[in-house]
């Protein structure tokens, strides 16, 4: 039971550390959108297209690529990631428009476009982006709540199994001392019967040699009786 518990912990660990790398996957994705915004604000401002920007521009969106790609690999079913990725591909398709015309110098269709369907379609990606933000961090708390009811869980189990060993530790203490207490009975009687019979021994060796001395001494005078007799007689 203790691995399995483990085991589940172990699990919701990976999970909310999961959700933490989605977060942070998250915040760069909306830095790179904003970072390529402004790129695309400053190319319709210089009113061309220069290497540079068109470096970074493939540097920014093969980063967000990546991102979205890894997003999608982590519970793909989630309502709000299917949201974001579909409001992603939306607006790179728009990038893509507006950067061919402000290629073509068509300067000023690739404002009204920035300003009436770009802008709106990057504001409906950071509200993807915040509420996909929103989700992976409601499931970071749900699942740190189970990590730490399964520990409080654990820590109950651990105070119950300790409580049945020192239960047990103290009914074979108490088993041994009644033990101990029994033996040190036995050795005080067997001490007491033997100095008992010490002394009743001692009692029956005296008693012995006065009935000896008297019975000798019996004796003798029965002897001399009978000597006295035999003299009268004679």
């Amino acid at each position: 039971i203790a691995a399995g518990v483990v085991a589940s912990i172990n699990l919701l660990w990976e999970r909310a550390d999961q959700c933490r790398r989605v977060q942070t996957d998250l915040a760069f994705l909306k830095a790179d959108a904003f970072e390529l915004d402004a790129l695309q604000g400053d190319m319709i401002s210089m009113e061309k297209v220069s290497k540079e920007s068109l470096d970074r521009m493939e540097q920014i969106r093969a980063r967000m690529h990546e991102r979205v790609n890894r997003l999608s690999l982590v519970w793909p079913s989630l309502p709000q990631l299917e949201e974001l990725t579909k409001n992603y591909r939306a607006y790179v398709q728009l990038v893509d428009q507006e950067f061919k015309l402000i290629e073509a110098a068509k300067i000023k269709e690739a404002r009204q476009f920035d300003t009436t369907i770009e802008d709106p379609a990057f504001d409906a990606l950071q509200t993807a982006l915040e509420n996909t933000g929103s989700a992976y961090n409601n499931t970071a708390l749900r699942t740190l709540g189970l990590v730490r009811a399964c520990i409080v869980l654990v820590m109950i189990g651990s105070v119950g199994v300790i409580a049945g060993l020192m239960r047990q530790f103290n009914k074979k203490r108490h088993m041994a001392g009644i033990a101990a207490a029994e033996k040190r009975a036995l050795c005080q009687a067997n001490e007491n019967l033997e100095l008992r019979v010490g002394q009743r021994t001692a009692e029956l060796s005296a008693l012995n040699k006065q009935m000896e001395s008297q019975v000798a001494d019996r004796t003798r005078e029965l002897q001399q009786t009978n000597q006295t007799l035999q003299a009268e007689i004679s």
